[in-house]
Parts: C-alpha cells; structure tokens; sequence
C-alpha cells in the first residue's frame, strides 16, 4: 500500500512551517551569489563608463573647434568695430533679414 507522501502533488504542498525554513537566509552559507551579481553589475558599468568616454572625446574635441571659431569670429569683429566698448552689439546696424508676407 502506498504511503500519503508518494501521492502526485503532495510534495508540492507547502506548509507555514515549510514556507517559513524556505524564507530564513543561511546564515551559514556566504553570500557568493549576491558577491557574483555585485561584480558582474561592477564591471558592466565599467565597459558602460569607457563606451561613454570614447564617445564623448570627439564630442568635445568638436565643442572646442566650434568655441574657437567663435571667439576668433567674435574677436575680428569687435576690434574691426567703432570705438564703442567691445563684445556689445551696435543699435544702429540693420539685420540683414527682410519681413515678408505669404498670401495663402
């Protein structure tokens, strides 16, 4: 005669006894999974970091060409200016925009 215990299913039964033992940490056991996981997280935000730092170096280099042409733009037109203080712009220039109207 078969037991209780080898019915199909019954293994499966959890108890409150049973749920409690399986949410009770080992505190025997370390914690090499939790270490595992850390180290793993650890050297993909390493590879993330050095991906973003390849990227940004052109982004930059750009930035500066950019500033440069700037400020060296900037410089020839207010040493070519009046004699008005430098780096504000003159009130009596004409924008080289014209307003035009579009008749739908």
């Amino acid at each position: 005669m078969k037991g209780s215990t080898s019915i199909k299913g019954i293994h499966s039964i959890k108890s409150m006894q049973s749920i409690k033992k399986d949410a009770e940490e080992n505190s025997e056991n370390p914690d090499f999974l939790k270490l595992y996981m850390l180290e793993k997280e650890q050297t993909r935000l390493r590879n993330e970091q050095t991906r973003l730092q390849i990227r940004l170096e052109p982004i930059e280099a750009r930035l500066k060409e950019i500033e440069e042409y700037y400020t060296a733009s900037l410089g020839t037109k207010i040493n070519t200016g009046s004699g008005k203080k430098q780096g504000t712009i003159q009130d009596d220039e004409k924008s080289d925009w014209e307003t035009v109207e579009i008749k739908y």
